[in-house]
């Protein structure tokens, strides 16, 4: 091993060691510098830092773009009412674009061939589905209803799709250009993420009317705004390809029998079934937004609360970033139980009525800083526990979770909003109604905390069963020298 190293992409001029962030399965707690083997490389390409901060600027900007997704909520209650859905159906539509958004192989993708193949994807998905789901509000009576509402559900998941995969290419770059900062190389970027959909929040509200909202033109605009990103994170992911980040793709001959062993141990399958039952439940809820303000007496505005998850979202994103990087008295893991605890406790009293309705602001404030402290704590622990060369492949696989947990969620607040829509005659009716049905449109509106109480109890329990998940393992862990989950993050020199 070398005696000194130096950060990844230095001067073309330098002949230099570079850092591989490979996995080590013998780390003790809180020592996290052991848990980096090194590669030597000697190459006349390597980028100059004027091209390194440039392409990370680009890829951190694309980054700002890959939210839109988190929005739905805002133009969901248009949809509902032109095309006349239900809010079961709605969810379906959200459900799909869930779906798409966690695919589990874009980072297998990324780790063998590079992140400029899955932002060429990106580009493919995003822009001809916005233009499809546009056409398609315009025209609400060219085709059947059922129909129209199938091909919304295939347009939302090319959009989550496309969302995920722009967002990982960019990602990606980043994590390659500064692998041994986690500041730069991940709580930038995922705070980017959140700050895209306060920004994108920001600019939709030029087409929201008193009357009504321009969804066509929300759509029309995010479908050009994503071919020029999609175009934009293309080329600066395949130019900040070099000698270096070559040889750690070559490394991926291997993967599939590393991921064979990773999968094998508990560790991954622990993080992926915390990440569903805790942030699958505050997808759910940032997804719904728009109906639930609805069911309250002072209706906040559905733009004004979805900004307020993002900013909150953003926040958390960047400071847990800085507390895992700087202050390692501070351990991650016990962190996030305390957040998902406190987030818990909010759901459970929202339903329970001890927060009033006035207090709505609240709730997507705390949701929000949850959803962002997900979002880099774990991404942190994968990226340390399995290294730079299997980070992608491990960490797409649990990142799928939250699709599964929104989908739960999502069709269990349909059914009770739905429910409590109808007469008490024809309750039973509705909880029986198989699944195929979906495709049947019945708009309904529903009115009072009824709609939502026992979705919120379930979450709250879930989110509670989340942060139990996490501190478990941190506890394993500290009664195991060469535990699989590290939960001290040191500063990297």
């Amino acid at each position: 091993m070398p005696e000194e190293t130096s950060p990844l992409l230095k001067d073309a001029s330098t002949k230099t060691n570079y850092s591989d962030h490979r996995r080590n399965d013998s780390v003790p707690i809180g020592e996290e510098a052991s848990s980096i083997e090194y590669i030597t490389f000697e190459g006349p390409n390597i980028l100059s830092s004027t091209r390194r901060w440039t392409y990370y600027f680009i890829s951190v900007l694309c980054a700002l773009s890959c939210a839109s997704i988190m929005l739905f909520s805002i133009y969901a209650p248009s949809l509902q009412t032109r095309l006349g859905l239900s809010q079961l159906q709605i969810n379906y539509i959200s459900i799909f674009a869930e779906v798409g958004q966690y695919l589990p192989f874009f980072g297998f993708i990324a780790d063998v061939y590079g992140a400029h193949v899955i932002t060429i994807i990106s580009i493919f998905c995003l822009t001809p589905t916005y233009l499809v789901a546009g056409f398609i509000y315009s025209n609400p009576n060219l085709l059947p209803p059922s129909y129209n509402l199938r091909i919304l559900c295939a347009c939302f998941f090319g959009i989550g799709a496309g969302s995920s995969s722009l967002f990982l290419g960019s990602f990606f770059t980043c994590t390659r250009l500064f692998p041994s900062n986690r500041i730069l190389s991940i709580s930038v970027p995922v705070a980017s993420f959140g700050l895209s959909s306060f920004l994108e929040a920001q600019l939709t509200k030029i087409f929201i009317h008193e009357t009504y909202v321009d969804v066509n033109g929300i759509f029309v605009t995010f479908a050009g705004m994503f071919l020029l990103t999609g175009i934009s994170s293309t080329v600066t992911a395949y130019k900040s390809r070099t000698p270096v980040i070559d040889k750690l793709d070559a490394s991926s001959t291997n993967k599939g029998s590393r991921l064979k062993k990773i999968f094998k141990e508990p560790t991954p399958w622990l993080l992926f079934l915390a990440l569903l039952v805790s942030a699958g439940p505050i997808e759910m809820f940032v997804n719904n937004i728009g109906s639930l303000v609805l069911t309250l007496p002072d209706t906040p505005k559905t733009a004004d609360q979805v900004s307020y998850f993002a900013i909150f979202s953003t926040a958390a994103r960047l400071l847990s970033g800085v507390i895992c990087h700087y202050i390692p008295l501070i351990k991650p893991a016990p962190l996030l139980t305390s957040i998902l605890m406190v987030t818990a406790l909010v759901h459970l009293s929202f339903a329970m009525e001890i927060l009033p309705s006035s207090c709505f602001s609240l709730v997507s404030m705390i949701n929000g800083w949850a959803y962002g402290s997900c979002f880099t704590i774990f991404p942190t622990m994968v990226m340390i526990k399995y290294g730079l060369s299997d980070f992608g492949s491990v960490w797409n696989c649990v990142m799928m979770s939250p699709a599964i947990g929104c989908m739960i969620f999502g069709v269990i607040y349909g059914k009770v909003y739905d429910r409590a829509s109808f007469e008490p005659s024809n309750n039973a009716l509705l909880l029986i109604e198989p699944l195929i049905k979906v495709f049947d449109t019945n708009q309904v509106v529903c009115l009072g905390p009824s709609c939502y109480q026992i979705t919120f109890v379930s979450t709250a329990g879930s989110i509670l069963v989340g942060a139990l998940i996490i501190l478990a393992v941190y506890k394993g862990s500290l009664r195991n020298s060469k535990s699989s989950l590290p939960v001290s993050f040191e500063a990297s020199a």
